[in-house]
């Protein structure tokens, strides 16, 4: 029950400063948008950047796009080699 408590105060205060000053409501609005947007920066940063935080998915998927990538290279090296020939 104090919990319960705990949370109606907060919003209290805070509805309160938001009728005393509308700027606490824009301020909130802007607040909002700023943790939202983090929370999208971090989820493509796991996304595409999953090296940084060291998980081995990350690493294996990369090991995986870079194995690719030179046997890709070496068939065309291997290809040019025996054009030239």
């Amino acid at each position: 029950m104090t919990v319960e408590y705990v949370w109606l105060s907060i919003f209290a205060i805070i509805i309160g400063m938001v009728i005393i000053d509308p700027n606490v409501g824009t301020f909130i609005v802007i607040l909002s948008k700023t943790a939202r947007v983090n929370v999208e920066r971090m989820f493509w940063m796991i996304r595409f950047h999953p090296v940084i935080l060291s998980s081995p998915i990350g690493k294996w998927w990369m090991d995986r796009k870079y194995m690719r990538t030179a046997k890709k290279l070496a068939q065309e090296l291997s290809k040019k080699d025996s054009d030239a020939v």
